[in-house]
C-alpha cells in the first residue's frame, strides 16, 4: 500500500486465469512507471516468471538448459499435461527425458514400484504417494528432476476428507524429495491447467533457490 501510495498516477490492472495473474502498469511517464514496477519487484519478485510473452514452459526449459539438467515426470490427474506443455517447446529434447502416466493405482504399483499397503493405507490421492512417484520416477529414468501429481480433478470421486479438486504435487532430486498439498475448485479441466501451473512454477522456485 505505502508504494501505490507514492505513485498514484500508476495504475495496476490484474487480470486472473488458471494459469495466474497477469499484471498491466500504466501512467504518464516511461521513467515513472518503471521506477513504479521496479519498486513492486522488490517485493513479488519471487512470484514473477515472466515479463514478456514467455509461458511457464518457456521458462522452465530455458532454465533447465542453462542449468544442464534433465526432467521427468509421473502424472496421474494431469494425464500427461505436464508432459504436452514441456513438448511443445522447441529444443525440450535436451532436457525432457520421458513420463510415465500412472492414471490407475495398479499402474502406480506396476509402472512405478508404489508400494500396494501404503496405497491401501493412505489412498492414491496423499502425500505418501506423490512422493513415491517422484522418488521412483527420479530413479527409473536417472534424471536430475522428477515431478509428480495425483489428485481428485473432478466433477465426481471426491469425499468429505478428500474433496474435488484436492491435488499433491511431489518433486525430487538426487538429495530429497517434496511434496505440496493444493485445492483446486470443482473444473475438471481448470483443475489440470492448475495442477500443471503449480508443478512447474514449484520446479522453477526449486532451481531458482538452486536445490
Amino acid at each position: 500500500n505505502s508504494i501505490t501510495e507514492n505513485y498514484k498516477n500508476c495504475k495496476i490492472g490484474y487480470y486472473p486465469s488458471s494459469k495466474g495473474v497477469d499484471l498491466r502498469i500504466s501512467g504518464y511517464s516511461v521513467d515513472y512507471v518503471a521506477e513504479f514496477i521496479s519498486k513492486i519487484k522488490k517485493i513479488i519478485n519471487s512470484f514473477v516468471y515472466s515479463e514478456d510473452s514467455q509461458t511457464m514452459e518457456d521458462v522452465i526449459v530455458s532454465l533447465l538448459k542453462q542449468k544442464g539438467k534433465t526432467l521427468v515426470t509421473a502424472e496421474s490427474c494431469t494425464g500427461g499435461l505436464i508432459s504436452n506443455r514441456i513438448t511443445n517447446i522447441s529444443g525440450s529434447s535436451e532436457i525432457f527425458i520421458g513420463s510415465v502416466i500412472s492414471y490407475s493405482n495398479q499402474s502406480k504399483i506396476k509402472l512405478l514400484n508404489v508400494d500396494k499397503e501404503l496405497m491401501d493405507k493412505f489412498g492414491a490421492v496423499s502425500e505418501q504417494v506423490a512422493s513415491l512417484m517422484s522418488k521412483n520416477a527420479l530413479k527409473l529414468f536417472s534424471s536430475d528432476y522428477a515431478l509428480s501429481v495425483t489428485g481428485i480433478a473432478g466433477p465426481s470421486g471426491g469425499t468429505k476428507d478428500k474433496p474435488v479438486g484436492l491435488v499433491y504435487i511431489g518433486l525430487s532430486n538426487k538429495l530429497k524429495t517434496k511434496v505440496k498439498k493444493f485445492q483446486f475448485g470443482n473444473n475438471r479441466k481448470i483443475n489440470k491447467i492448475k495442477t500443471t501451473q503449480a508443478s512447474l512454477n514449484m520446479l522453477r522456485r526449486t532451481i531458482l533457490n538452486g536445490e
